[in-house]
């Protein structure tokens, strides 16, 4: 019996893992399946049966869903640690009004307060724990 190189092995595992069934391998390079087999066991991954068969492209196109997929749980952690307050500030006769609510945590809350100079606008806090900014609606 003829001796194959390793590069040859190896190239004929990788056509394996990469979808192309042991038959056709064996046929293709006159090599019996159980030589075949013995090869996916020496020089493929750990339990190479269970390994899904992808192609290169259905490979590529994995690898790109999973980063689309980390990369959006990635900014919704991020995002997931700010959080926004809004203050609707309206006149009401002599008072000055404050609505203060939260998408989340959900919250809202009313003041009515005593003020010479009651003033209608709408601000913005964001806070992320270490740091606070505010936004008038009208700077916006």
């Amino acid at each position: 019996m003829k001796h194959k190189r390793n590069s040859t092995k190896k190239r004929i595992v990788k056509q394996y893992l990469n979808g192309t069934s042991v038959n056709s391998l064996a046929q293709d390079n006159s090599i019996p399946v159980s030589t075949i087999y013995s090869w996916i066991k020496h020089y493929g991954p750990l339990r190479a049966k269970y390994v899904p068969r992808h192609s290169e492209k259905q490979y590529a196109i994995l690898k790109v869903e999973y980063d689309k997929l980390r990369y959006m749980y990635e900014i919704r952690k991020e995002f997931d640690n700010y959080h926004l307050q809004i203050f609707d500030l309206e006149q009401v006769g002599c008072l000055q009004k404050i609505a203060h609510r939260s998408e989340e945590p959900e919250y809202h809350m009313e003041y009515l307060l005593p003020s010479d100079d009651p003033i209608t606008e709408k601000l913005y806090i964001i806070d992320d724990g270490d740091h606070s900014t505010m936004l008038l609606a009208s700077e916006y």
